[in-house]
């Protein structure tokens, strides 16, 4: 199925304030050549985050690692994926709300020190052979330069701990009917169709205020 979702900041339509302060933190990181400084996307299902993560992807020419909140179950988890990280890569968690407090209390420190804590397995080991139960020895590992971009469609249930370490956090609104008629346009072109703008306007207006909703009636259509 061809991919619709606009690859780039000047080409996603609507959401202005938040398109605005991404790209001005796509270029003081690319002009300071570091990593943007995290942020938290909320709002409602089907207006753009996830595309907005993967164009922030794609505007400061990095690596994406991509996850969901409720998959992260379990602390070793989470370590593993800031482990992989290399420098400038972008992590980013959907509905980060999800996840246990157990694994959002790793993020703390990766987030504001750039560090994760990592058990000394030797030290563990060591100790189960001598048959002693003891808490493993850990030490705190450094980390690259990361972005980590949070997507929440229920932000009222992001902590206050993890969202206090956010540098920022946008919040997206439901689409007016003039944006979301740009967008079916622009779709329907990607797909090689010439859409009349009245029909268009007619989408965006059974679409629910949603770009998702839009879109899926426009594949119908089509």
């Amino acid at each position: 199925m061809m991919n619709v979702r606009p690859s780039s900041l000047d080409g996603f339509v609507g959401q202005e304030r938040v398109r605005r302060v991404l790209q001005i933190l796509c270029r003081s990181a690319k002009a300071k050549k570091t990593a943007v400084s995290h942020v938290l996307l909320s709002g409602p299902p089907g207006l753009g985050k996830t595309t907005l993560a993967r164009i922030v992807v794609a505007e400061m020419g990095s690596r994406l690692i991509e996850t969901i909140g409720g998959n992260l179950q379990a602390p070793e988890q989470l370590v593993g994926l800031l482990r992989s990280l290399k420098p400038l890569d972008i992590l980013f968690i959907d509905e980060i709300h999800a996840m246990p407090r157990s694994v959002e209390e790793i993020l703390y420190p990766a987030m504001e020190d750039g560090t994760v804590s990592v058990v000394k397995s030797d030290a563990s080991d060591f100790m189960k052979a001598l048959g002693v139960q003891a808490k493993p020895a850990t030490e705190m590992v450094s980390l690259p330069p990361f972005t980590l971009v949070g997507a929440s469609t229920m932000s009222g249930l992001v902590s206050s701990p993890l969202r206090s370490r956010f540098a920022h956090e946008l919040v997206l609104e439901p689409y007016g009917i003039e944006d979301l008629t740009r967008i079916v346009l622009n779709a329907s072109k990607m797909m090689g169709i010439e859409l009349p703008p009245d029909v268009a306007m007619e989408v965006a207006k059974r679409s629910r205020s949603t770009a998702r909703i839009a879109i899926g009636h426009l594949r119908w259509l089509l």
